[in-house]
Order: C-alpha cells, then sequence, then structure tokens
C-alpha cells in the first residue's frame, strides 16, 4: 500500500510522462479516480479479458468508466457459458452500438434446453468478426502436436460408495431447492474425489464456528451451529474412519486416487512432470498428504496453487518448477488459479483429478506450451463425477457456431 501511494505521488506519474501504465484489476477499483480524472488514456488494453463476462460485475463497471478512444480485449475464451457473456465483451468495446442488444442475445439461447437461434447467432458471428483477430495454437506455434486426451472412468471404493449412499439417502428424503440440491451435489462430489474431504470440510465448518460462537459468546439470538451439536456414536465412528486415513489406507480409500498413484508411478518413472488440478482446495489438502507421503515435503516433492497463494510465493514457485535440472515432479493446482497466465512450460502431462461443471475452466487450465501434451481426466464411473455431461456438448457446440461458424 505504502509503496502504491508513492508511485502515484510521483509528479511524473500525475503528469502523464509515462507512455505505459501497467496495473492490476483490484488496483483500478482502490485506485478508480486516478484512471478516471487524471488524465486521459488513449488506448487501454485489458488481459485476461473473460474477467469482464459480467457486466454488471465491479470490475466492469470501473473499466468501463476510464475513457480511452481505443479498447482493446485479449482473451482466450469469448465464449464460454451463453451469448451474454459475448454480448458483455462486444458491449465494452462498442457500448453505443451493443446497449439495446442485451436481451436479444439472452434470448438467443438456452443451454438447458438445447436451443439457438441461428439467426441471432449468425449476426452475432457476423459482428464478432469484425472485432475479433482470433488466432488458435496451430497458427502461431506450428511445432505443437496435437494433445492427447484420455478419459479415466474410474469405480468408486467401498468407503467410496458407503458415503455416497449415506448423504445420497440422507438428503433424498427431503425436498429441496435449487440451492439446496447444489450443495449435496458438491458434497458428493468430495465423496467421488475422495471421502476424507468430507471430514475436512466438517473441520473447517467447525472452526469457523467455533469462532462465530466465541464472538457471540452470550447472546441468546444466536444459535448454536448444527455442526456444533452433539453427534451420534454412528457419526463419530465414520468420522473415526476418515481420520485414521494415512498413508496406503489414504490412496485405497478412493478409487481415484488409486488410479492415479499408479499413473503417476509411470509417468515419473520416464521422466514426466505434472500438473494435477482439481477445483476443490479440499480435495487439494488431500492430495497434499499424498504427495507429502509418496514424494516428500511440500517444496521438495511438489508445489501448490490455490486462490490463498499469494503473488509473490506463485512466482517463486513457478520459477522452482521451471528452473533448469528441477527435480519437483508435481505441481498441484486449483483449476481456476491455474487458468490465469501461469507458465508451467517444463510439465508435459497434465491430470484433471476432477471436471468442473463449466469446461472452458479446465480448457483454459490446460494451456501448456511444450511440444506434446498428455491430459488424463478422471471421472468417477456410475455417478456425478462426470462434470457436464450434455451440458458440456451443448457449450462447446454453442461455441463453435458463434467462434467458427459450423
Amino acid at each position: 500500500m505504502a509503496e502504491r501511494d508513492r508511485i502515484l505521488s510521483m509528479p511524473e506519474v500525475l503528469r502523464g510522462e509515462y507512455d505505459v501504465y501497467l496495473t492490476t484489476y483490484e488496483t483500478v477499483m482502490s485506485e478508480e479516480a486516478f484512471f478516471t480524472e487524471t488524465f486521459l488514456f488513449h488506448t487501454i488494453t485489458i488481459d485476461e479479458g473473460h474477467r469482464l463476462k459480467n457486466d454488471a460485475a465491479k470490475l466492469s463497471e470501473s473499466l468501463a468508466r476510464i475513457s480511452a478512444p481505443f479498447r482493446l480485449i485479449l482473451t482466450g475464451t469469448p465464449l464460454q457459458n451463453n451469448l451474454n457473456e459475448l454480448w458483455s465483451l462486444m458491449y465494452y468495446i462498442l457500448p453505443a452500438a451493443l446497449a439495446g442488444c442485451k436481451e436479444t442475445f439472452n434470448a438467443a439461447c438456452s443451454l438447458t434446453e438445447g436451443q439457438l437461434d441461428r439467426k441471432v447467432v449468425d449476426e452475432a458471428r457476423a459482428l464478432l468478426e469484425t472485432l475479433m483477430i482470433r488466432r488458435v495454437k496451430s497458427q502461431v506455434e506450428h511445432s505443437l502436436k496435437p494433445k492427447l486426451q484420455f478419459v479415466l472412468k474410474v469405480p468408486l471404493s467401498g468407503l467410496q460408495r458407503r458415503w455416497y449412499r449415506h448423504i445420497y439417502e440422507k438428503e433424498a428424503t427431503t425436498l429441496m431447492s435449487v440451492c439446496q440440491m447444489m450443495a449435496t451435489m458438491s458434497q458428493l462430489q468430495k465423496v467421488i474425489n475422495h471421502p476424507k474431504g468430507i471430514l475436512l470440510s466438517l473441520e473447517r465448518q467447525r472452526k469457523e464456528a467455533r469462532s462465530l460462537a466465541k464472538r457471540a459468546e452470550g447472546s441468546e439470538f444466536i444459535q448454536l451451529p448444527e455442526c456444533l451439536r452433539e453427534q451420534s456414536e454412528e457419526d463419530k465412528k465414520r468420522e473415526a474412519e476418515l481420520a485414521a486415513l494415512s498413508g496406503e489406507s489414504l490412496v485405497q480409500a478412493s478409487g481415484k486416487l488409486q488410479v492415479l498413484d499408479r499413473l503417476l508411478t509411470r509417468v515419473l518413472s520416464e521422466g514426466s512432470r505434472v500438473l494435477l488440478f482439481s477445483q476443490w482446495t479440499l480435495t487439494l489438502d488431500v492430495l497434499c498428504e499424498y504427495c507429502t507421503a509418496r514424494f516428500g515435503p511440500e517444496g521438495v516433492g511438489y508445489l501448490r496453487l490455490d486462490g490463498a497463494t499469494n503473488r509473490i510465493k506463485r512466482e517463486m514457485d513457478v520459477r522452482a518448477f521451471n528452473a533448469a535440472g528441477s527435480q519437483i515432479p508435481v505441481y498441484l493446482i486449483s483449476t481456476k488459479a491455474g487458468g490465469m497466465g501461469i507458465n508451467l512450460a517444463s510439465a508435459d502431462v497434465v491430470v484433471l483429478y476432477d471436471t468442473c461443471w463449466n469446461p472452458q475452466v479446465d480448457l483454459q487450465a490446460q494451456v501448456v506450451p511444450v511440444p506434446r501434451v498428455r491430459s488424463f481426466r478422471g471421472i468417477g464411473a456410475g455417478s456425478g463425477g462426470g462434470g457436464g455431461g450434455r451440458g458440456e456438448v451443448r457449450r462447446a457446440g454453442m461455441r463453435m457456431c458463434v467462434c467458427v461458424g459450423v
């Protein structure tokens, strides 16, 4: 903060003596007055432009208030879930021309019903072609070979099946809202990844609940959270079983982790280096336990990157992983953090431990600029662990119609 204040108070900065001002999204939002009132920018360039896909977000509103005759968006994912996201990006470029078109874009596509308004899609593509310079990897780097992708359908272990049935039958007895259903699906996904994630989730909830209870001590208006109430003996036994998982029992408790263990043993023996993605930080906690037991502590046997990793540690870890002769075999990464412009070119194997419901998040995370990449995607067979399924296919079809014109 002190460094930021020092730079913003420099006379040469205030007089606009620099040709280029390089900053972050967070600085733009916190120092909006400087960028909107100090002087007029000729050009504004937005990297990771898909962050503007929601025109009502604070970042989009802050950037829209910066006056600039020329606006440029750099993004690898101009279209992810619906045409409204595409409209938001194009509206930032041409606000006057697209001000009244939002509802038309919204009504043109329905992924739930599998419907597309071809007329609107064709018009959107024609407009996009006038605004976009599109480059794919095969056009800019001819040495890249096709990515080899393997989908591994993995059966659940006995412990996973018991926990899956327990959660499913417990919640299926009541009529659930959409939010409750999504919460239940999240719990089931944790079981599919590794049942110990349930215990870690409970421990996190209890820690937050104890902090809340301590602050509200003596108040008669605060009810004790359910996670702090007395447990039945059966629940205590279930939790004790999960808490005892470590080493080999940790591996055997999850079908996915068993396959991952065999996969890593094979590819690491071939000299490969691995990027291991998961969308859940709780799953990363379990994978950290596994990697510590198999390869050594963090910094030696593996590295980790998630939303809580600060910028300095992230840069140091990326540098250590990419260093010549680096012996760190595995980099654990949360899927969303992995899609934000990091370069891990020394890896040649990508493992998606689980699949995000938004397939574009997985695709963004897998951009690894090396001659050949092998990508392995883990899916829990016979469960809800296959990601978006039909929705993923529809999203891909929508992107092809709008961006490619098929």
